[in-house]
């Protein structure tokens, strides 16, 4: 799960790299950190399997988000040549 936290700084500078500006983006970094402050309170809560269930939500949260940051990351960077138009 560590691995997670760098390859979606990369995702981000990538986009902020290309410009990025989409609301999709936006709301998909905001659901990342939200899914990763449940994830981390869920951890300091307890260890009963609702409290693992929570934790991985929180992480299912972030994977998938990491994702569509991805994908409007890439379709900011293929915006950017001007030989695809």
């Amino acid at each position: 799960m560590l691995l997670l936290v760098p390859i979606f700084t990369a995702f981000v500078f990538a986009a902020t790299f290309a410009q990025c500006t989409t609301d999709t983006y936006r709301g998909a970094c905001i659901a990342y950190v939200c899914g990763r402050a449940l994830q981390s309170l869920a951890h300091l809560a307890g260890v009963t399997v609702m409290h693992v269930n929570v934790r991985f939500a929180g992480m299912l949260t972030q994977v998938v988000t990491g994702f569509i940051v991805l994908g409007e990351a890439l379709k900011a960077m293929h915006n950017l040549n001007p030989d695809n138009n």
